[in-house]
Parts: structure tokens; sequence; C-alpha cells
């Protein structure tokens, strides 16, 4: 995958990050650790927390380990910091543009580890532009979920948060017939 590939990655993580920056700068502290009824095990601060845990793995190094990530429980109850993480991955996140993100090129391959239900650690190999195509999706996933959770607590959303841009474009040739 060419740089211009890579950058583009990035621009749309860093798009989906400054989305949630935007949403997260007029939540009330209580709303954001609010995790009661249908979100108990997932109010809107735990998916921001875990989203940016997500990109922390990956920005950490190699190998990249999404189910070893340590987990902060402050980014879940305390949204300035969150929104603190946020300013701090996008600019990470620009780093990666870079010929040598984290000792690999853009053709050198990643190694991930996973650990499935068993609890046995596997190695897999992948590339910086694979994992930023993961963050990607992991990152709209998410951000849906807070959107729903949000309108759940009579809390207006944007339009087009936690829309993938493969949907978004979708719907405007749809309207527009094409």
């Amino acid at each position: 995958m060419n740089n211009d590939a890579r950058n583009h990655l990035i621009t749309e993580n860093q798009h989906f990050l400054k989305q949630l920056e935007s949403v997260l700068a007029d939540l009330q502290a209580e709303t954001y650790r609010h995790s009661e009824g249908p979100f108990a095990r997932g109010g809107i601060g735990k998916h921001v927390r875990h989203v940016l845990e997500f990109y922390g793995a990956l920005l950490s190094g190699a190998p990249v380990d999404y189910d070893a990530r340590k987990r902060d429980p402050e980014l879940e109850t305390v949204p300035q910091a969150a929104v603190e993480r946020i300013r701090d991955t996008v600019v990470r996140l620009h780093a990666l543009g870079s010929a040598e993100p984290n000792g690999h090129g853009a053709d050198s391959p990643l190694t991930v580890i996973c650990a499935p239900g068993d609890g046995t650690a596997r190695a897999t190999t992948s590339t910086v532009e694979r994992e930023l195509q993961f963050l990607s999706s992991h990152t709209v996933h998410h951000l849906a979920i807070i959107a729903i959770i949000m309108q759940y607590l009579g809390i207006e959303v944007p339009a087009e948060f936690g829309v993938a841009p493969s949907t978004l474009a979708h719907e405007r040739a749809s309207r527009n017939g094409a």
C-alpha cells in the first residue's frame, strides 16, 4: 500500500476521533459516566475508553495486542481526560504518515497478537494500513453505539456521527438517483 493510501486511512481515523471530540465537548460528566439500564455494561465513557485504548495498542509499537491493552478508568469517567487523549491520538496518528512508523515501513509486516476466548495468545501478521482500516471500522461501530446511547438519553447527535463513509456515500447517491 502506498503512502497516499496510508495517509487517507490516517485522515479517516482522525476524522472519526475529531467527531468524537466534538460530541464530548458539550457532554456533562454525569452523562458521560452514565451506565445504567440497557447500557449497564457500556455507557458512553466505557465506549470512548475502549476506542482510545485500541488506538493506543497500535501506536505503542509492535507487537500490537488489543486484548492486553492497559485499561485506564479515568478515560471512561472524566470526559476532559478523554478529549486530551483524543487530541494526543490525532497527533500520534499523523506521525504514522512518516516512512517508518514504529519501525515498520509501508510494506513491512506487523505482528498482531490475538487471544481468543481460550486465552491462548496467537500471533498473526498484518500491516499498519490494515490495522488502520480495522480501527476505522471499529471506531465508527462504537461511535454508532454512542449515538444510540445519546439518543436514548435525549441528547441530539449530529446526523453523520457514527455513520460509515461508505454508508454516507450510498445515501447521497440514492438521494441523487444514482
